[in-house]
């Protein structure tokens, strides 16, 4: 991995990076929104760009695990109920703050819904990843609001085939085909992933101790959060499992391309909860789906001076119909969630260079869709070929007859919103010499929901020396808040006077915000590199963000909710403001001993911040990765640690538990790989060997703000995968 002041990418069919020394690596090309394919010392941003040799060297199946190892973002493993794992970019959590793109098509939903970043985006064919961390809405719009992530591939023609096993009943199977004939490139890349998951009450006895001795006993479970009180529970078998599935069919030709993709996960929906409020059972897993088809063209005139650029999206993402949790707040029934969220985006871009030191890029975008917030709890699968109001859902606990003969059953609301965006840009690139480098840019976008939002960027390079670069970054970001903006969940009680039932009541209920505004971020960074010798580069980024109007969650205390009165009303308000600021400092290097080439790696960051005068949670002050990877006649190798300071749950950054810490840990994991010649062969194969968390530490993850949250979730043991793979 190669850390460079560079820009985010489209991507250009090119041969793989192979084993390439550090100055050869700075001469990768990477795609931009702009005519000219940038290098990394051109292009503005701070990017960690990895090589399609540089993956299969670290043995990263997914985008889960390459985010792990990436500066400055933070990496909670299965602590959410809701994604699984969390995400975290320069002090800020959450997996809706991060563009995620394959070859230019966005995967995010349309509605800015968080999700899944794992096992469901495999990393297979792939010719590089460039991970953009800092703001990059003046290009991109909505979901770019802390980084990009574009995922590259490559076209080759063959069959590449994968299997790997291993460590609680984990498998997976992979499968990437070219075919090149007449022109016209053929692709598929297909990844199915299945595990059994840990049974964490032998890893964790004190942390699952009331599955252990209450329930898997008695089937006793707590009524609530907070309360003493038991209530028995129908037993069912421990499921800790995980599936993930991903497809990807492609054909292109000169200037055109025409795919469909799909991806899906499912997880435990008591991911990350205490084991006396939810129940780790096969009936209770969330679910979700994208669906994609695209088509892309791209058009060069005037002596390759202008380029045109269109692209046509059509996307679904739905949480499905069969994700349910049972807990304490379904009353230990199964409760099921629908979402979905459908539409089509439209874009188009022209590049014109009229002189080789200027560039000048404009483009035009538009969303439009209709999304169905996510449900409140269901008794029964939504049905999506029904209406909504068709299907007979009522709010949970409202199945009450007073004692007058009277049914007070509420139909549950259910929030489809439609909706329309509309973006332009435009962005002027300088190069008034060989040493300076200038780009401006703004992007205007409008919305039916959430109003208007201007955002520039500005990016000064210079290079002084030929082997040093610094870059001077001004950046901005902001949040599609539709996805949280239409969320409506909480349950009824018979409301009890003098004996006799006379409606309902509640102790909590949280409802929509129609009004929700869109949260924003501004950044300064400063950035340099410097090719210290021949094999060694040494490099570092600073930055401090302003952030403002961020979504919370905020309790307002009495209310009402269908009519009937209501203890505490929570709602999703735009009252978060702050600042985060810290940097990174990194060094890597290649030595060639004989036949053995070595790689090592060490990088630190620091990371701080106030958001609302509390500390930041989640974000470990001081975190630290390291590598050493080798290879050579056939075979490599590589060790990676990562050290993480203690953390912070919200709930000890606002003062409310100063026991709710996550504390320092390192983890290590190994890869190898064994490629034994096969001259004149048609096959080709090699074997592969990796373990994660190597020395079986007990390390915690920081949990979410659910009450029946861990606060500091117990991690995952020692996994081991075995594998082959086959090239044909």
């Amino acid at each position: 991995m190669v850390l460079i002041l560079t820009a985010w990418a489209w991507g250009a069919d090119e041969p793989p990076a192979e084993a390439l020394p550090l100055e050869a690596l700075l001469g990768l090309e990477l795609a931009s929104p702009a005519l000219r394919t940038r290098s990394p010392v051109e292009a503005p941003g701070i990017v960690y760009v990895y090589t399609a040799e540089e993956i299969r060297l670290r043995g990263y199946r997914h985008l889960g695990e390459l985010l792990q190892d990436v500066p400055e973002l933070t990496h909670e493993q299965y602590a959410s109920p809701d994604v699984d794992t969390l995400i975290g970019v320069r002090g800020l959590v959450g997996n809706q703050r991060l563009l995620v793109m394959v070859d230019g098509v966005r995967l995010n939903p349309m509605d800015g819904s968080p999700c899944p970043l794992g096992e469901n985006l495999p990393l297979l064919g792939v010719r590089q990843v460039e991970v953009v961390v800092g703001p990059a809405s003046a290009v991109y719009g909505a979901d770019a609001f802390a980084g990009v992530v574009h995922i590259r591939t490559q076209g080759r023609e063959g069959i590449h085939v994968e299997g790997k096993m291993g460590s609680f009943g984990g498998r997976a199977v992979s499968l990437v085909a070219g075919l090149d004939r007449g022109g016209v490139q053929l692709r598929a890349t297909g990844h199915l992933y299945h595990s059994d998951g840990a049974y964490l009450p032998e890893f964790w006895p004190n942390a699952y101790a009331w599955y252990t001795d209450h329930y898997r006993t008695d089937g006793l479970m707590l009524v609530s959060p907070g309360s003493t009180e038991g209530v028995e529970v129908a037993l069912r078998p421990w499921s800790n499992r995980r599936d993930a599935r991903y497809l990807h069919l492609e054909a292109s030709t000169a200037g055109f391309r025409l795919g469909y993709l799909t991806s899906a996960e499912a997880h435990p929906s008591a991911t990350g909860t205490r084991p006396e409020y939810s129940l780790y059972a096969e009936e209770a897993r969330l679910h979700t789906e994208l669906h994609t088809l695209y088509a892309q063209h791209q058009a060069r005139f005037a002596g390759d001076r202008v380029e045109w650029r269109t692209e046509l999206q059509g996307a679904e993402y739905r949480l499905a119909p069969d994700s349910a949790f049972v807990n304490s707040y379904s009353g230990y029934e199964r409760a099921y969630k629908y979402a979905q969220s459908v539409g089509v985006r439209l874009a188009s871009r022209l590049s014109w260079r009229p002189r080789r030191w200027m560039e000048v890029t404009a483009g035009l975008d538009g969303v439009n869709r209709l999304s169905l917030a996510t449900t409140a709890d269901l008794a029964t699968p939504f049905d999506p070929t029904l209406p909504a109001a068709a299907q007979g859902h009522i709010v949970p606990g409202s199945d009450v007859t007073a004692s007058d003969g009277h049914d007070l059953s509420v139909p549950q609301a259910f929030y489809t919103v439609p909706e329309r965006q509309v973006g332009a840009y435009a962005e002027v690139g300088l190069s008034p010499s060989r040493t300076v480098d200038l780009t401006g840019g703004l992007r205007v976008d409008t919305s039916g929901v959430w109003g208007w939002a201007t955002h520039p960027r500005v990016v000064v390079g210079v290079r002084p020396l030929p082997a040093f670069t610094m870059k001077f970054l001004y950046g901005t970001g902001y949040l599609d808040p539709s996805w949280a903006a239409w969320r409506e969940f909480g349950r009824f009680s018979p409301a009890v006077v003098d004996g006799e039932v006379v409606g309902l009541e509640s102790d909590f209920f949280h409802l929509p915000n129609p009004a929700l505004g869109s949260g924003r971020q501004v950044t300064w960074c400063i950035g340099v590199g410097v090719l210290a010798r021949r094999g060694l580069r040494l490099g570092g980024d600073a930055w401090v963000s302003n952030v403002h109007d961020l979504v919370v969650f905020r309790a307002s205390g009495e209310g009402e909710a269908y009519g009937w009165p209501v203890d505490v009303v929570e709602t999703a308000v735009n009252e978060a403001d702050g600042q985060t600021w810290g940097g990174t400092l990194r060094a890597e290097g290649v030595v060639e001993l004989g036949p053995l080439s070595v790689r090592p790696e060490l990088a630190w960051t620091y990371t701080d911040g106030r958001i609302d005068g509390d500390p930041l949670p989640y974000a470990p002050p001081h975190s630290v990765h390291a590598t050493l990877a080798a290879e050579g006649g056939g075979a490599s190798f590589s060790l990676d640690a990562d050290h993480r300071s203690r953390r912070l749950h919200p709930d000890a950054a606002r003062g409310v538990d100063a026991d709710a810490v996550a504390p320092a840990s390192t983890l290590w994991s190994a890869h190898a790989r064994w490629a034994p010649g096969t001259p004149g062969g048609r096959v080709r194969g090699a074997v592969t060997f990796d373990v994660e968390n190597l020395f079986d530490a007990r390390a915690f993850e920081v949990g979410t703000t659910y009450t029946d949250a861990f606060r500091a979730v117990p991690g995952q043991p020692r996994t081991v995968m075995l594998g082959l793979e086959l090239d044909l």
